[in-house]
């Protein structure tokens, strides 16, 4: 096999970094797999050994290791095989040490380290244990200094930051017309926020529809919602544009916690070109439980390294905001047809809302 292909089917299928993000790039095969602008190859530099970035390495025995370099370039397309630390267990990483912990949600192998959305190195996980792979000559005698004040705005995503949801019902009733039933966009409304298979689960009981079959009619909704966010306009809510700049400016952390799976927020993101403002993004994939428990919320926050007491949550579902009250958060009620009465502020609209006095009234 073509050894730039074998590297790229590895960041996909390990760590779900889709083949599209290197097409902006040249990929050299020169012993290692190396990256680089397109233009560089072609330059007649003759004083260069290695021209690039090295991307990965690739063993005589056929295995591939992503390198250091290409997890803090490319690891935050990653949406596999990642796992976030505290202040705590970033500061050992970063010295050297493994890490132990139970990680339940990675595979064996080399993992992808973050600490507040920013890619440090990898790891080999085993159970109980992250074996550090952090170069010696990265390892710094750090400490790095708690944050107490530092502030969290978590958002889900359809609803809140793109009106989805006619795309969502479209593509739940292409599936549910094979078996002769519609959904309408009010009827839509008490299952909105749930995880996929709550979801269905939901609607199976609704129209009585064969038991078990869940897992089925989602992954046939999700193939076609896929190929309607890559084909139909995409409508983001009045004023998020603005209102995320600003919030990168004031310096807030920011995350993404939505029950889409995690390819469909990539692709919302990437095509609203929205990905840059989060350091965290949160799926019901990375979760044992969806909303209205509070799971989501709470591995952003970690992720964040920020405590519950200090997130603001945006929703936009009834049992969205319930997960987000149930994990200890300040709510954020945006244009939500059921629930604001439990929410600590409400939202029309993003047009004209200061992020820093938003913060300032709920924390």
């Amino acid at each position: 096999m073509n050894r730039k292909r074998k590297v790229l089917e590895y960041l996909e299928t390990r760590f779900g970094i889709p083949p599209e993000v290197f097409d902006t790039y040249t990929l050299l095969d020169e012993g290692d797999i190396w990256v680089t602008s397109p233009e560089v190859p072609h330059l007649p530099i003759r004083t260069y050994k290695r021209r690039g970035i090295r991307l990965a390495r690739v063993f005589k025995d056929g295995k591939v290791k992503l390198t250091t370099a290409g997890i803090q370039l490319f690891g935050r397309f990653a949406t596999r095989n990642v796992v976030d630390l505290t202040a705590e267990e970033a500061m050992a990483y970063a010295e050297g040490k493994d890490v132990r912990g139970e990680f339940p949600h990675l595979e064996p192998g080399q993992v992808i380290v973050r600490y507040r959305g920013h890619c440090l190195g990898s790891a080999l996980y085993q159970p109980g244990r992250l074996k550090n792979q952090l170069p010696k000559g990265r390892r710094l005698q750090i400490q790095i200094p708690p944050q107490p004040d530092a502030t969290a705005l978590i958002f889900d995503l359809d609803g809140v930051i793109l009106d989805s949801e006619p795309l969502h019902v479209e593509a739940t009733n292409q599936v549910l017309r094979r078996y002769g039933h519609h959904l309408t966009l009010e009827e839509n409304v008490p299952y909105m926020g749930l995880g996929e298979r709550e979801y269905w689960n939901a609607l199976i009981q609704k129209f009585g529809l064969p038991e078990g079959i869940e897992g089925d009619l989602a992954r046939a909704k999700a193939e076609i919602y896929e190929q309607l966010l890559r084909t139909e306009p995409l409508v983001p809510i009045p004023g998020i544009s603005e209102f995320l700049a600003r919030c990168q400016q004031a310096g807030f952390l920011l995350a993404v916690a939505s029950s889409s799976r995690h390819p469909e927020i990539r692709l919302i993101l990437q095509r609203l070109d929205f990905l840059k403002y989060f350091r965290v993004v949160v799926s019901s994939q990375d979760v044992q439980q969806g909303k209205p428990r509070p799971d989501i919320f709470l591995k952003a926050a970690k992720a964040l390294d920020v405590p519950p007491e200090r997130c603001i949550v945006f929703e936009d579902s009834l049992n969205g905001i319930r997960a987000a009250r149930a994990a200890g958060m300040k709510v954020v009620a945006v244009r939500a047809p059921k629930g604001a009465d439990l929410a600590d502020l409400t939202l029309k609209s993003f047009k004209g809302v200061s992020p820093e006095e938003l913060v300032q009234h709920l924390l």
